[in-house]
């Protein structure tokens, strides 16, 4: 017993001594030029691939062709991937654009650029017809806050979500773009303000004469004189500036 552990313990010593002259050889060879170099040469390999890329982004229009992607190429993508009903619900409970990245106007940053380069190297696939989701204000609309999200179209009903910038898109939004959903959101919406204000914020001193037993009669008088008000001016402004709901606009390339 006492042999064979003398007999690794030299075995060990003869790995070091070799590990350690090995490395003596890699640093005699090393050649600072040589390396900077490779990174230069990597660092102009991706240039060139985040480079295609934004040629792809700006040849996304309405009447692009659509390449569908190979299936196999996408498994690790999978978390990504959403349906066009599900984009539709982002944009319809945020009141965004779902359209082409060649109509963006402010153009693509840096950090999406390297996300798609980087999804593209790492899972040997090329994506075409780039579409963004993201406020009107921000698209070269014909005729016609600040969060996009880019995607690409995997086939007629799924996009691959591929990288998103700005702030995110918060909770107020989200409550603010909720009356305009549809008529019918905006219906809900006068009639849940007008409720509060006819029966919860109003007193019953500020209704009641001194001989008015209750003021249930003038709150429901007061309820239905609100709601016509409030669509009066829903009417007015919303035809005055050609405004429409989000579920009409989502996928709109016109203004409001």
């Amino acid at each position: 017993m006492e042999q064979r552990f003398k007999e690794a313990s030299a075995h060990d010593k003869a790995n070091t001594r070799i590990r350690r002259a090995l490395n003596h050889y890699r640093l005699r060879d090393y050649d600072p030029e040589r390396t900077l170099e490779a990174v230069y040469a990597l660092l102009r390999e991706q240039s060139e691939r985040e480079g295609q890329v934004l040629e792809r982004l700006r040849k996304s229009t309405l009447d692009a062709e659509t390449q569908p992607l190979d299936a196999s190429a996408l498994t690790g993508l999978t978390e990504r991937i959403f349906t066009l009903a599900h984009i539709e619900q982002l944009c319809v409970e945020y009141r965004l654009r779902f359209l082409p990245a060649a109509l963006f106007q402010p153009g693509i940053p840096q950090s999406a650029l390297a996300e798609v380069e980087r999804l593209e190297r790492r899972h040997d696939v090329v994506f075409s017809n780039f579409m963004i989701a993201a406020p009107a204000g921000m698209f070269d609309l014909k005729l016609k806050d600040r969060d996009p999200v880019l995607f690409a179209q995997i086939d007629a009903e799924r996009y691959v979500y591929l990288h998103q910038w700005g702030g995110d898109l918060t909770l107020w939004r989200k409550i603010w773009a909720w009356p305009l959903r549809s008529l019918g959101h905006t219906v809900a919406f006068f009639a849940s303000l007008a409720f509060l204000i006819s029966f919860v914020a109003l007193p019953d001193a500020l209704l009641m004469g001194p001989f008015d037993a209750h003021s249930w009669g003038i709150r429901a008088v007061f309820f239905f004189y609100l709601m016509f008000a409030f669509s009066g001016l829903a009417a007015l402004y919303g035809f005055s500036r050609l405004k429409n709901f989000s579920t009409a606009l989502w996928n709109s390339p016109y203004t409001d």
